[in-house]
């Protein structure tokens, strides 16, 4: 007995079970008259139990009332009709695990046809006299041989589905490069996912963290920033770490994109989970959280034996790992300045609070005759060899700008070099270009 609901969800079933439909009849009538169990066996057929294992845990097949009426139940932690349980399991199938659901599908359909059959004869037994019912005894037989292994091959197919296959805790392993206070406060609220059916990403942080950081920076810092010779771009995604040394940075989220959460999936591409990270660190925290997924998925299937688990959407309940391994600066650093006054000590801060003069003010100075008209026309004949120079070479400004804000601070050239970390063909190509552009240091 299938209920209508189910049939029309199994229509798809019929054309492959057909032929073995027509096998279980022919089988039928070929082995009548033979068998040697009692009757009375069919009288009751519904009180059969089959029990199967899947995962190591073990569940029972059974039924709930009786002949027609009876419904097929399987019992793991919770009673769950078998017919709904099967449709439901294929509708959510993965790609992966749709095969496994559609077999047991086939087998369910087995089974039922192997019922019906049974209860058919099960039916016209009771109306036969009882002469009748030894003489068609084999028939019986084997007809319920048929029920009995078309249960058990239903049983071992469930075998190889999730029944009851839900780890205890799904666990985020963090890179030495992630706080787990954060992870941990988002893995309570339920927003620490992942999935594989995600479309592919598409964050623009960079350009986020630069609109913001020049929101948050205040025009002194701005300033501040561009006396010591940097252009925006450096001002804003500093390249050096806490030290002063030369660092590339990447914009990175603090938690990471491949765990947002589901159907909420822009609130973590928000400034407020931007940080400046060193790129190498980067690469490594991002690789190690993708590793550290896979060999979850891979845990947990081999523990429950539900392999849906290597492709299905998981939540974390909790988190291990995590450290404060890496060099940073989060976006408070940047409006705060702090980057800027690390430049300063490790480069030499600026001269003046003003900015250095424009050619309108070498002008003014030269007209009024003033004694100060030599020193402002030396800065601001750098400054002008400076601009010239920055425009003609654009990938080396950074570098020319380092080397003259050392040298204005009185440091030799040899800490120059040392500073800067560069060799002394590279040191003399930068002299060159500041000789050729007028600037003498």
């Amino acid at each position: 007995y299938v209920r209508q609901p189910i049939i029309r969800a199994m229509k798809w079933l019929l054309n492959k079970v057909s032929p073995l439909v027509n096998r279980i009849k022919k089988g039928v009538k070929a082995v009548a008259g033979k068998g040697k169990a009692a009757v009375e066996r069919l009288l009751g057929w519904w009180g059969v139990r089959q029990p199967f294992k899947q995962g190591g845990k073990p569940h029972t097949l059974y039924f709930k009332g009786s002949g027609k009426s009876s419904v097929l139940v399987m019992h793991s932690k919770q009673e769950q009709v078998v017919s709904d349980w099967l449709v439901a399991r294929r509708e959510a199938a993965t790609p992966p695990m749709r095969p496994f659901v559609e077999e047991a599908l086939v087998a369910y359909a087995r089974f039922n046809l192997a019922r019906d059959n049974l209860e058919a004869l099960r039916t016209e037994l009771e109306a036969l006299p009882a002469p009748a019912q030894q003489a068609r005894r084999p028939e019986y037989e084997t007809v319920y041989r048929i029920f009995s292994a078309s249960l058990r091959d239903l049983g071992r197919t469930f075998s190889a589905l999730p029944v009851d296959a839900e780890p205890e805790r799904i666990v985020l392993h963090l890179s030495r490069f992630k706080q787990r206070a954060l992870y941990q406060q988002h893995a309570r609220s339920g927003r620490l996912q992942h999935s594989l059916q995600r479309p592919q990403r598409q964050t623009n942080q960079l350009e986020s963290w630069r609109r913001h950081a020049r929101t948050e920076m205040t025009m002194e810092w701005m300033d501040y920033g561009r006396r010591l010779g940097l252009p925006d771009n450096r001002i804003l995604v500093p390249d050096w770490d806490r030290n002063g040394a030369r660092t590339p940075m990447q914009v990175d989220h603090r938690i990471e994109w491949q765990v947002r959460p589901l159907g909420d999936e822009r609130s973590l591409d928000e400034p407020w989970n931007y940080e400046l990270l060193d790129a190498q660190s980067n690469r490594v925290s991002g690789a190690s959280i993708d590793r550290e997924i896979r060999a979850e998925r891979q845990r947990i299937a081999t523990e429950t034996g539900d392999h849906s688990w290597l492709a299905r959407d998981m939540t974390f309940t909790s988190v291990e790992g995590g450290g404060n391994s890496g060099r940073r600066w989060s976006l408070e650093d940047i409006a705060n300045g702090e980057h800027l006054k690390v430049y300063a000590r490790r480069y030499g801060a600026p001269a003046s609070s003003g900015a250095l003069p424009s050619a309108e003010k070498l002008a003014a100075a030269q007209n009024d005759g003033s004694q100060a008209a030599s020193g402002l026309q030396d800065r601001a004949g750098i400054e002008v060899g400076l601009r010239s120079l920055v425009r003609r070479y654009p990938a080396q400004a950074s570098q020319i700008r380092a080397v003259v804000a050392l040298r204005l601070n009185e440091r030799s050239w040899n800490d120059v070099r040392s500073e800067l970390g560069i060799s002394a063909a590279e040191l003399k190509r930068l002299r060159e270009l500041l000789s050729s552009a007028g600037v003498r240091l």
